[in-house]
Parts: structure tokens; C-alpha cells; sequence
């Protein structure tokens, strides 16, 4: 099936499936980070974190690193580079926020985020191949030039063997 998708989406296309799933990964400035697509509570925790900068000029900066502190799922192949302090959501993702504001500096932000939302935007064109390939299937097919309208009988796999 997967065959049907042009190449450079088949394996977004795939991980769309499995309920939206999109990961990558990338070197940066020697060091290696692994990113993934955002569920929509995730979403919100960042428009939350970044509440505190509304109307101020670092609102734009909020949004970035909000997003770039949710979407990390490794540092150099490190899964637990800032674990969760607790089983809350928001406090975690405040903690992300804060790990990454504290320890990080801008260029590294902006590249993250710059990744991301190339990530977002191969999301965008799996779904739209994948509505393609559904409306594709719904429409009627013909039968072929050469199709029978008589059914006759069927040959096994053996049979087409020894009569070869």
C-alpha cells in the first residue's frame, strides 16, 4: 500500500497511521537531537508557557522555545536529558521551558525550530497524500481491455508448474 506514496512521504505517511507520529533527527554544531510532533495537549502547554509573554517583545522567542522544549525527544541519544520532576503535564512542560531557556542560547532555538517546523510541514503533505490516495479509491473502476465477462475455471499454481 505504503508503494502508492511518493517516496519522499511514504514514511510520514506510515507514521501518520499510527496516530500522527512524525519524528526526526538531526545533527547540530557537533551535537545530535531528536524531535517529534506535537499532540495537542502538548500544543496548548506551549501557548500556556508562553502567557507570560504576551504583548512583550520576547513573544515570538516564547512561542520558539516553548515549542522546541516540548518537541525534543533526545539530546546526544539521551532520552531523559530533563525528566519529569512529577506526574503533571504543565509542571512538566514548564520544566522543559526552563531547562532549555536556562542552559540553551538563541542560534540553537532557532535552528531546533527551524527543524521542527519542517517536521510540521512533511505532516501536512502525508495527510494530503493520504486524502489523495482516499479519494483515489473511492471512485469507480472499469474493468480492463482485455477482462472477461465469463468466468471459467481456475488454475492452481501447480498446475500452471507442470503444464509449463
Amino acid at each position: 500500500m505504503f508503494d502508492q506514496f511518493p517516496p519522499e512521504v511514504q514514511q510520514d505517511v506510515e507514521g501518520l497511521i499510527w496516530l500522527g507520529y512524525l519524528e526526526d533527527s538531526f545533527e547540530f554544531c557537533g551535537h545530535r537531537f531528536g524531535i517529534r510532533t506535537l499532540y495537542g495537549n502538548e500544543e496548548l502547554l506551549a501557548a500556556l508557557l508562553c502567557k507570560d509573554y504576551t504583548e512583550t517583545l520576547g513573544q515570538a522567542k516564547a512561542w520558539t522555545w516553548a515549542h522546541v522544549a516540548l518537541c525534543l525527544t533526545s539530546v546526544d541519544g539521551n532520552k531523559d536529558f530533563c525528566p519529569p520532576i512529577g506526574p503533571d503535564e504543565a509542571e512538566y512542560a514548564r520544566g522543559r521551558f526552563n531547562y532549555a531557556t536556562k542552559k540553551w542560547f538563541w542560534p540553537l532555538a532557532e535552528y531546533i525550530f527551524t527543524r521542527y517546523a519542517l517536521l510540521q510541514r512533511r505532516q501536512i503533505e502525508s495527510v494530503g497524500a493520504m486524502q489523495d490516495l482516499s479519494t483515489r479509491s473511492l471512485r469507480p473502476s472499469s474493468p480492463l481491455a482485455d477482462f472477461s465477462k465469463e468466468q471459467g475455471d481456475s488454475v492452481s499454481q501447480t498446475e500452471q508448474e507442470n503444464s509449463s
